[in-house]
């Protein structure tokens, strides 16, 4: 990699104050993502796959997979459950899929760790009800102290402490602070300016309400949601399509926060918008675009159990929901009673009948696809029209190409033809999905086998028609005997019907009578439509098959352009009632072939005084009155869990530290008063406005306090600053710190909404062989850049983004070198320095580095700061061009602990 001219000069100037973390892994214990990945992912699958004969008073090798075992039995589990080594497969009944292969291999990474069983769970019995966050909150009494409100119960508890609180941050740090705190970018020079020179004693709260108003407040508070939503622009797992209408959500999510929708019904319209419609189309349409949370979590798009599909998928609705919701992990419950809470199976599958009573999928078929919904347009009928008038003759034209293509390859009249989804042995096969009569894999290993009635003795041509982006090579027999190892190997061009080619794979001699083509691939195979044997008849030359293969695909191509002229309306990943309306049974240990009881739909009875509470309309899906009884002003845990986020977002920490685990093994609040009445003035005050909410907090002088004050007594009974005796150090999330790069150097497009996904509906954006197709270097804000699944943006992941598959109700900071060399290093850091550096004007060197300081850090530099500098710039000037010298210095102040952290 070329380092810049800072990257070489940081080690001397020591321009940089990262520390390094060290990783101390655990081996014998889980964190609570770690914990949920073992009880919704490896034990069901040590159970239902192990468990007979791993189990029991004398397990077979000693080894039982229901209770805890080291980590090098579970690496030698695993090895044979990949099938490594000289040992036999396990399970003997057939090796597991590569998707449950990796949830083994997860839990192995993770140190085989085995949580603990909580004396109180076992859904139900012992504490239910008795829980503080299963109680519904009330207004509490505000201790007698000088203050009032939120900044009321935060001193009375530091009063019990002895603590005192610390003073004011100074203004500029004030409005730093909630600058990037309300939309993700720093204030201008001339904000700054305006600011500090307003004495009104309502300067601050101007500029709060400024922020507020701001449209990008929904830029910077949507991406808060879409953590918890795990959105994403990609499938993710097996099957890494495109979600290419995913960014009709995200859009959606932004302007509902912008324009301040209660949070009650923002909760609402995305669990059961498309059954509260009002009649105007625009509002119904953007009710229907709220459910695309229910669609957008990742999915096994290949999963040969189609039963397996539609549960796995009710299960992670289940997840997205309770967790973003409620705080709970409810879907721990799929294949046992909750191992902590008093969640019940039977509660979980109350739950899972709402779901599966409502439509995701559009159809199952391999490759599956979600459902869509085009969204009303009164010209769609009158362009349909006129497109099926021009496409009819295009159609016919492909239709009589196709003919003259097997005319040309069938001289002779006698070749004997089969359809690739005609084959009549196979395995981990799809059928259909990307043309006509064409198989595709559904799995792997792939395997497919024609039969053919040969006439007569001789020597036959074998010629494959496939389509193939990339190569993909089969193995190939005819009549038992192996042809090739590495036929099939060239690429078409792409997957699709029009990219399909012949190919001739070789000459066999054959016998009269039955002969069988097998083709097979440790692996995805090309995307094969038709087989070919023809009578060689003594010639070793192939037919000419150019012209026709030419004529074939210029007619095709004259039909893919009707295609792209197609009128197509704005269609909205959404969900809609299923045609079945059903309670489900439980799934016993979560197996779809061993069913116990009918559940009736309902909600978890925890939360309902101990008795599951059923649907009123049980002829709905229950989808509707699930949203309504998730926002009663008086559900225990709604309002909790919303004021804690905004808490968390605020302060760095919530006053639950568990954001998205409030049940028996979550944290305890820090200040359960001051929880309680902000829970219950969101919804009684604010009227569930998140807009209200975030002002009152920013206003208090909790909010308002220094984080540069030390006092002895705080550091003694509160070193970790829970009771909130000064504000908390923050490092810049990824968004804002990437936001903010452009911002300074002036490059950053502030034009909102749209996609900048250029892959199609459906349409791979990454696969085994395939580079991420995603760019990330539009200038826009970062919640506009793609986020594929498996493959997330560099910068992203370097500093500490959420997986876009799971719920992230928190991003965990971490310190670590590769942070510092991407500043270093990145090109687009290098990029903005040199923009930064371009964008400077100032009569003189000194001005020039005042200027860049307003812009950066917000302040003006200190007399040192500036001699610190033009020494810089002088030293550089002596090795690179007076410009690269510039830009070095520029990039400095973007990688300094001061741009990157908010006091």
């Amino acid at each position: 990699m070329k380092l810049s001219l800072l990257a070489a000069a940081i080690p001397a100037l020591g321009l940089m104050g990262f520390a390094l973390a060290q990783s101390n892994p655990q081996t014998t214990k889980l964190t609570p993502a770690q914990s949920v990945h073992f009880e919704a992912k490896v034990r069901p699958l040590l159970l239902a796959k192990c468990g007979i004969c791993h189990s029991g008073k004398s397990p077979q090798a000693g080894l039982d997979l229901t209770k805890p075992i080291s980590l090098a039995k579970a690496q030698d589990a695993l090895r044979r459950m990949r099938g490594e080594g000289a040992k036999p497969v396990m399970p003997p009944s057939g090796k597991l899929g590569n998707t449950e292969i990796s949830s083994i291999a997860q839990w192995v990474t993770d140190g085989a760790g085995w949580p603990q069983v909580s004396p109180v769970g076992r859904g139900g019995g012992a504490g239910i009800g008795k829980h503080w966050s299963f109680i519904a909150p009330v207004r509490p009494l505000e201790p007698p102290v000088e203050k009032s409100g939120i900044d009321a119960f935060v001193l009375g508890a530091l009063t019990k402490k002895g603590i005192a609180p610390g003073p004011q941050a100074d203004k500029r740090t004030l409005l730093r602070r909630v600058s990037f705190d309300l939309i993700g970018l720093p204030p201008t020079p001339s904000e700054m300016a305006g600011f500090l020179s307003d004495t009104a004693p309502n300067a601050y709260t101007k500029q709060v309400d400024r922020l507020l108003a701001s449209k990008f407040f929904g830029e910077r508070w949507g991406r808060h949601w879409l953590d918890v939503a795990r959105y994403a622009d990609s499938n993710g797992l097996d099957e890494n399509t495109a979600h290419a209408n995913a960014w009709r959500y995200r859009d959606w999510v932004i302007g509902a926060l912008n324009r301040d929708l209660p949070y009650n019904q923002f909760i609402q319209q995305q669990i059961a918008g498309d059954l509260l419609l009002t009649g105007n189309e625009d509002e119904d349409a953007s009710r229907l675009t709220a459910t695309g949370y229910l669609v957008l979590g990742p999915k096994v798009l290949a999963e040969p159990d189609k039963e397996k599909m539609v549960m796995d998928i009710v299960d992670e609705q289940i997840e997205v929901v309770t967790k973003s919701v409620i705080g709970l992990t409810v879907a721990c419950a799929r294949c046992h009673d909750h191992k902590f809470d008093p969640i019940a199976t039977k509660d979980y599958y109350a739950l899972a009948g709402i779901f599966k009573s409502t439509r995701t999928m559009e159809t199952l078929n391999t490759v599956a696809k979600w459902y869509e919904r085009p969204l009303a347009n009164p010209n769609m009928k009158a362009e349909q029209a006129a497109y099926d008038k021009a496409s009819g003759p295009a159609k016919q034209a492909v239709d009589e190409a196709k003919k003259q293509l097997d005319k040309a390859l069938n001289g002779s009249g006698k070749a004997l033809l089969a359809d690739a989804s005609a084959f009549v042995r196979g395995e981990h096969l799809g059928k259909e999905n990307y043309g006509p009569k064409s198989i595709n894999s559904d799995g792997s290993p792939s395997v497919a086998e024609w039969d053919f009635t040969v006439p007569a003795a001789g020597r036959y041509k074998i010629y494959l028609r496939y389509a193939a982006e990339e190569s993909r090579p089969v193995v190939l027999s005819v009549a038992g005997k192996n042809v090739g190892k590495k036929i099939a190997v060239g690429v078409t061009g792409g997957w699709q019907e029009e990219d399909q080619r012949w190919e001739s794979a070789g000459v066999a001699p054959l016998e009269p009578g039955l002969c069988t083509v097998r083709i097979e691939r440790n692996g995805a195979i090309p995307h094969f439509s038709r087989i070919a044997l023809i009578p060689a008849n003594g010639s070793g030359t192939d037919p000419d098959l150019t012209g026709a293969e030419k004529s074939l695909k210029t007619a095709q191509e004259a039909l893919k352009a009707l295609d792209a002229k197609k009128p197509v309306g704005s269609s909205v990943m959404c969900v809609t009632e299923a045609t079945k309306i059903e309670d489900v049974k439980v799934h016993i240990r979560g197996d779809t072939q061993t069913l116990g009881d009918l559940v009736e739909r309902g909600f978890p009875s925890v939360l309902c005084g101990g008795t599951r509470q059923p649907l009123e309309q049980p002829k709905a899906s229950g989808r509707k009155e699930l949203a309504l009884w998730l926002t009663r002003p008086e559900h225990p845990l709604t309002a909790r869990v919303a004021v804690n986020r905004v808490w968390q977002a605020l302060f760095g920490e919530g006053l639950v530290g568990t954001a998205d685990n409030w049940g028996l093994r979550g944290d305890k609040p820090t200040n359960p008063a001051l929880l309680d009445y902000l829970a219950v003035s969101f919804v009684e005050d604010d009227r569930w406005s998140t807009k209200q909410l975030i002002r009152r907090i920013v206003l208090t002088d909790t909010y308002q306090r220094t984080s540069r004050y030390s006092d002895p007594v705080g550091q003694k009974k509160d070193i970790e600053n829970k009771l909130l005796w000064r504000q908390n150090r923050r490092r810049l999330d990824a968004e804002p710190l990437r936001d903010s790069l452009l911002f300074v150097a002036g490059t950053l497009d502030t034009t909102m909404g749209g996609t900048l996904l250029s892959s199609k509906n459906y349409d791979y954006v990454t696969n085994d062989q395939s580079a991420n197709k995603a760019q990330y270097d539009a200038p826009r804000r970062a919640i506009y850049l793609p986020v594929i699944r498996n493959a997330v943006y560099d910068f992203f992941g370097t500093f500490d983004f959420g997986d876009p598959s799971m719920v992230n109700a928190k991003r965990f900071a971490t310190t670590v070198s590769p942070q510092a060399l991407y500043l270093l290093n990145s090109p687009l850091v290098m990029a903005q320095a040199q923009a930064f550096e371009k964008s400077l004007t100032g009569d003189s060197d000194d001005a020039k580095i005042r200027a860049a300081y307003q812009r950066a850090f917000q302040r003006l530099p200190l007399p040192g700061e500036i001699n610190t500098a033009k020494r810089f710039l002088s030293r550089a000037a002596q090795v690179v061009p007076v410009e690269r010298a510039w830009a070095a210095w520029c990039q400095t102040l973007l990688a300094a602990n001061e741009f990157l952290y908010v006091e």
